[in-house]
């Protein structure tokens, strides 16, 4: 009886251990979706607080600008992440 118990917790350890390693990777994933995507919040809060005096606002290629730096740094937060072999 004692060594039926034995293997049943051995088990239930077992099964306990995949479902936190399950959990490790679901929350690897959101983690590198929230971080990819902050540039894209960060510019897209800052354009959204409608201020008058910003600078690039009156700057020929300020909107351009603003753009190529988001899409830049989502880039390079993707690329690091590759590198890592997080992906």
């Amino acid at each position: 009886m004692a060594q039926t118990y034995t293997d049943s917790l051995t088990n239930l350890a077992g099964v306990l251990e995949h479902v936190s390693n399950q959990t490790g990777e679901v929350v690897k994933l959101l983690t590198m979706i929230t971080v990819i995507t902050t540039p894209l919040m960060i510019v897209g809060t800052w354009y959204g607080m409608n201020f008058h005096n910003m600078p690039e606002l009156t700057w020929r290629f300020g909107y351009e600008l603003a753009i190529v730096i988001t899409v830049l740094s989502t880039v390079a937060t993707y690329w690091w992440f590759k590198k890592k072999r997080w992906f």
